[in-house]
């Protein structure tokens, strides 16, 4: 029951903003993977993770984005 009502409260969305929302969800995921600061990261992290709720579609895991940040050196 309480899938069938979680249905009923999601905007349904069109073909044409879900293409849009898929191209910009795999952007963002290359733009995680690119990000050269962990603020960056967490930024599109969070734009990512917009997006895939309103696609309704978990984050991708670990292995389909290979991120790697660069930590600043101290000295």
């Amino acid at each position: 029951m309480e899938t069938e009502l979680s249905k009923l409260n999601k905007p349904r969305i069109d073909e044409t903003e879900r293409r849009r929302l898929r191209d910009q969800k795999s952007k963002l995921v290359k733009l995680v993977t690119l990000a050269k600061t962990l603020f960056e990261r967490n930024q599109y992290m969070a734009d990512l993770s917009e997006v895939c709720a309103a696609l309704g579609q978990p984050l991708p895991n670990a292995d389909e984005i290979s991120v790697s940040v660069k930590t600043p050196r101290l000295f």
